[in-house]
Order: C-alpha cells, then structure tokens, then sequence
C-alpha cells in the first residue's frame, strides 16, 4: 500500500500535527511490526509470551510480558535475591551467586530440573545492570566456564537474554520483559525444547508476581 500526503500552505503548527497523525495512523500498520518477526503464542492471566526464529541458533527465542502493581525497586530486590531463585524461578532447584562485582555485575550459577527426558542441566551466566532511560535492565550473558562442570549435570552452551524492569505513568506499576535464548545442550526431542521456550518465561513471570504481591 502506498501513501501520498498533498501538502498545502497551511499554518507550521497543523502541520506538524498532521505528520504525527500520519506517522501514528502509519505504525498501525501490521507491516510496522513485521521487523522484529515476534509472534504471540500465549494471553493467560496478563501474561504475553511471544517467540520468533533466532538468527544464529536452531533454538527459538522468546520474550514474556506483565505489568504487576509493584514499583521497580521491588521488582529489582526480588531478582537480585539470587538464593530465593527456587521458590520461584521456573525448573531452578538451587542458585547462588559464584563472585560479586558489586554494584554492576555478578556471576550466578543455577542448577534446573528440566522435564523428562531432558534431565537436569545447569547454567552460569554474568548477570549486568544497566539503566536505558528509566528502565533497568539486567543484561544476561554465558558464562559458562566461570566454574568448572558439575557432575551429574549438563551444562547449558548457552543461555542470553534479559530483564527489563519499565516504570509505568501510575508510578506504582511496572512493566517486566524477559527475554531469553537459551541452548539446553545435549540431544532434546524438538517437542520438549519449543514447549519449553514458551512454558518457561510465562511459569517464571508468574512465580515472580507471586512473590511480588505476597510481600
């Protein structure tokens, strides 16, 4: 679809207004949103999770979305609070913080009880904090030779991804992404690992509001 706009002597102030309006009508456009090809897999309890292809992996992306009724302090004292993973952090049987750069980054090492047949695998990854405007973020990057393997695990080759913590207009409220891309390692039936891209972030987001709202 091609649009054209006839532009006649009118006062700066309408037109500028027009353009707005015109750039606004145009970003309502599907094709607006078709460059970062992410597509909604699940609405459940004001949770959106979406998913698209990865450019350099075989494994999906996925990004999940709420807006819980908490300021983004709290949001950031229940992600910083590495050892409480367990209670609600999807699949993670233990966690713990393996070195501290205070007050910017930090090492975690989570242990994950994946479904059958997956088994258990862990993870080390190097957890950033960042401010873009005033959302926080806490960037998350392989780490994975920071400790050596553990026994009786798999160690995941790698998992990357994302907290976006966005403080919303009521000043009370904050909108949570979590964007990940993970790489389980081993040999998974392709069912399991997309079930899992899109099972994973909505059972963690929710765990994370639980404990928000019983605080």
């Amino acid at each position: 679809m091609v649009y054209r706009v006839a532009m006649t002597k009118i006062p700066e102030a309408r037109t500028l207004a027009f353009l707005v309006a015109c750039l606004v009508a145009l970003s309502a456009c599907p094709a607006a949103y078709a460059s970062d090809d992410w597509k909604l897999v699940s609405q459940k309890d004001g949770i959106d999770i979406y998913t698209r292809p990865s450019k350099d992996s075989a494994n999906m992306e996925s990004r999940g979305v709420v807006t819980v009724p908490h300021g983004v302090d709290a949001v950031l004292s229940v992600l910083e609070n590495v050892d409480a993973y367990p209670s609600w952090y999807a699949h993670c049987k233990a966690a713990e913080v393996v070195e501290r750069h205070p007050p910017d980054w930090r090492v975690v090492h989570m242990e994950l009880d994946l479904p059958f047949p997956a088994g258990d695998r862990d993870a080390v990854v190097r957890i950033d904090r960042e401010m873009q405007g005033k959302t926080r973020v806490l960037r998350i990057s392989n780490d994975a030779d920071a400790i050596p393997k553990v026994e009786g695990f798999v160690r995941m080759p790698r998992v990357e991804g994302s907290w976006q913590l966005e403080p919303q207009a009521d000043g009370k409220s904050t909108r949570i992404t979590l964007q990940q891309l993970n790489d389980p390692g081993g040999s998974l039936p392709t069912w399991l690992t997309n079930k899992l891209v899109s099972e994973q972030p909505a059972t963690t987001l929710a765990g994370l509001r639980r404990v928000l709202d019983a605080r």
